[in-house]
């Protein structure tokens, strides 16, 4: 009786034991499973991320491009103010007129034009008077999903010496008209940071002052 009892025992704990492990092993499994899944997931996100990343940059890069070429192609258009008393520019003989962030020019039509900076959004205003350039019609040139953090001009040219001839004077400087823009523009509320363009636009017409005119 007593082999027989023993014998049962063992059968016994062999069960519980079998039984035992494959609970653990379960529990094994879905703790890896669990880890798959969370790995998967992680790079899924990312991948969708890295995704919305690029179209919000390639939508930038679009609308930028489009921004400078308008710009540019206004600026080189420009013409100089011959009016007297000039309409558009506050100087006579000159050809833009600009500040921290912004510029006026008289365009090829004979309306004053000017492109600036209002709350990070760049805009354009078209007038026949530069009294009235304040109350004109504005255009967004970009879109709301843009910020310019930073919008600069330099001038070169840009005021011929009319009277003097002296092209050390403060009236010109008998250079062809240039204007040089930069650029710093980034996808609104992003952490990415601003991307810097910088160009120079060359005045269209003609217009280098020579000794002896």
């Amino acid at each position: 009786m007593s082999r027989l009892k023993r014998i049962k025992k063992n059968i016994f704990s062999s069960r519980n034991s079998e039984e035992g492990t494959s609970l653990i092993e379960l529990l094994v499994a879905m703790a890896i499973f669990s880890l798959l899944m969370i790995a998967v997931s992680s790079f899924f996100i990312s991948g969708i991320k890295a995704q919305r990343t690029n179209l919000a940059n390639q939508e930038l890069f679009n609308q930028t491009s489009y921004t400078l070429e308008y710009v540019s192609r206004a600026l080189r258009m420009a013409t100089k103010e011959l009016d007297n008393p000039p309409a558009c520019l506050s100087l006579f003989s000159s050809n833009y007129e600009t500040d921290d962030t912004s510029i006026t020019f008289k365009n090829y039509q004979g309306q004053c034009q000017k492109f600036y900076l209002d709350s990070g959004i760049l805009k354009e205003s078209r007038s026949w008077t530069r009294q009235n350039l304040g109350a004109a019609v504005v255009n967004n040139l970009t879109s709301s999903n843009m910020e310019f953090v930073n919008f600069k001009i330099k001038l070169q040219g840009e005021k011929q010496p009319s009277f003097s001839g002296d092209c050390s004077a403060p009236d010109g400087d008998c250079s062809q008209p240039r204007v040089t823009l930069l650029f710093e523009v980034k996808i609104k509320n992003s952490q990415q940071p601003a991307f810097k363009i910088q160009t120079t636009i060359s005045q269209r017409n003609v217009d280098i002052y020579e000794s002896g005119q």
